[in-house]
């Protein structure tokens, strides 16, 4: 009885699915026609309204029929706290889309309890509909596929053709091994395309690395439903958090390729925990959230400013469904603190919470430095410092270096603010004074280096406005290299900048300190 009825969940899933990359990928298309803007992401990777509006609508057709399910889209990160987690991917192939070259897709995976259970990829340039449910096999616009049975040694492998930084000189010395395998490979600029020609049968392995599972999720369906192998770079069965994915065609060929990439990507992660091949082996999210909140006047004498509404839930939440419910967060608490304790216990069940009372919320020589140096003990690690009043659209790095949340605003005379050099790395720091500086600090930092961190907070307590500012342990990062990262930063300190973000979170435009 129970199969039967995830057997008929998965069916309409399915059918949604289809019908949220159809309508994806007619977005998609128009604007491929198109001359349109592109913005640099944190991760050096390009986005454009084609992917935002392409998974805004994704999204919206998802939760019309899914309302409780969750989604982790690769333009607005992950909500909700379902079982059954959808991967979107609004437009894989933004490369070959900004470059005019007609191979992208759109890709819409469905996990449910770690379990992969339908795909669906969307050429839009071919009208070509690639879809698999568990159980129930791989179509392309309904006619029935399989993977091809031949020996690699006849046919063409695929590559993922990302080539920065390590992964680029692994896959340098691997292509050497490969071609003794295969003569042929290719590299088409879409993860998701080269896991449904896999499972089509035009490639016969593929290999994917320094990815999220919006690339790999529904190609994982698609090849194993074709009667193909997916595994992770170990030969493991793959999860969400993999980041090398190795599909091939028949259980022969996919050793001989899983024997060189257990080998060369060796020194990435621990092989027994599948998917940790980039992932920091620890570190914490600290969330300020123990101020009165001033700036927000009349309307902080009933809600600690964690707590004001946005989008239909605590601001608070926006911050904690940014990161994986294994990180552990370390929520500083203070004015109103049992309203964010007991909805935090009760909203978030799983999620690791460690929340610390500051004795001095507000006043003189309080403030965010000495709210972060009084917890120093729960910090003795990489952690990711997050004021509670900022909200971003990005998805936010680890703190596996150093780095510093800006936005360009018209006055940074209000807020910390900094100058970037030329090589990207933040060059000088302000605290609320009128300069030069283009760039206000968001209340969003990765610190990696938590030791100097510290150590300079400790040793330099100097007031700025009657507040310790944690300003004063960036600027020791800078001579070790801090990183300046713009986000789309929408603002919920005050009435005007709250208004703006109840306006504009997520999709729309970010807060300019008017």
């Amino acid at each position: 009885m129970v199969k039967t009825v995830k057997m008929d969940e998965n069916k309409k899933i399915l059918e949604v699915a289809k019908e949220a990359a159809r309508k994806g990928g007619e977005i998609v298309l128009k604007y491929f026609k198109e001359e349109v803007e592109f913005r640099q992401k944190e991760d050096k990777t390009f986005a454009s309204i084609a992917d935002d509006e392409s998974e805004k609508e994704i999204k919206e057709i998802i939760l019309r029929n899914f309302p409780e399910h969750s989604i982790y889209g690769e333009e607005t990160g992950k909500t909700g706290q379902s079982n059954i987690v959808w991967h979107v991917d609004p437009l894989d192939g933004t490369s070959n889309f900004r470059n005019k070259i007609p191979l992208f897709c759109v890709s819409i995976g469905v996990e449910r309890d770690g379990n992969f259970i339908v795909g669906v990829i969307y050429n839009p340039i071919t009208n070509e509909l690639f879809s698999a449910s568990e159980g129930e096999g791989a179509f392309v616009n309904e006619k029935r596929i399989s993977v091809n049975k031949e020996d690699i040694s006849k046919g063409i492998l695929v590559l993922d053709s990302s080539f920065k930084g390590d992964i680029g000189r692994i896959k340098t010395n691997l292509q050497s091994e490969i071609i003794k395998l295969s003569s042929r490979i290719r590299m088409i600029g879409s993860n998701a395309l080269q896991l449904a020609e896999v499972a089509e049968g035009a490639y016969f392995s593929s290999i994917s690395d320094h990815i999220d599972a919006y690339d790999f999720a529904a190609g994982i369906v698609l090849v194993k439903e074709a009667g193909g192998i997916v595994a992770d770079q170990f030969g493991n069965k793959p999860s969400a958090k993999s980041k090398v994915i190795v599909a091939s065609n028949k259980k022969e060929n996919h050793e001989k390729i899983v024997e060189l990439t257990k080998n060369y990507y060796k020194g990435y992660g621990d092989k027994k925990a599948t998917g940790d091949l980039f992932k920091m082996e620890n570190y914490k999210v600290c969330i300020l959230a123990g101020g009165i909140g001033s700036r927000m006047g009349e309307f902080s004498k009933t809600f600690n400013k964690a707590m004001i509404p946005v989008q239909g839930k605590p601001s608070i939440c926006h911050i904690i469904e940014k990161f994986p419910e294994d990180v552990e967060i370390v929520v500083i608490v203070g004015y109103k603190k049992e309203t964010i304790i007991d909805y935090l216990k009760y909203a978030y069940p799983k999620r690791k919470f460690t929340f610390f009372e500051v004795e001095k919320p507000s006043g003189l020589g309080a403030g965010p430095g000495y709210a972060v140096l009084e917890c120093k003990h729960l910090l003795q690690c990489p952690f990711i410092f997050f004021a509670a009043d900022t909200l971003v659209k990005e998805n936010v790095p680890e703190p596996d270096e150093n780095w510093f949340g800006i936005a360009e605003v018209d006055d940074t005379s209000r807020f910390c603010s900094a100058s970037i050099n030329e090589e990207g790395m933040i060059s000088k720091i302000d605290d609320k004074i009128k300069c030069d500086n283009k760039f206000a600090f968001i209340g969003l930092a990765g610190i990696k280096d938590y030791k100097t961190f510290f150590a300079s907070l400790e040793n330099d307590k100097t007031l700025v406005k009657g507040e310790i500012q944690v300003s004063n342990g960036f600027k020791s990062l800078m001579n070790l290299g801090m990183k300046a990262i713009t986000f789309t930063w929408f603002d919920t300190g005050d009435p005007t900048s709250y208004s703006h973000a109840l306006e504009n979170y997520p999709n729309g435009e970010g807060y300019r300190g008017q």
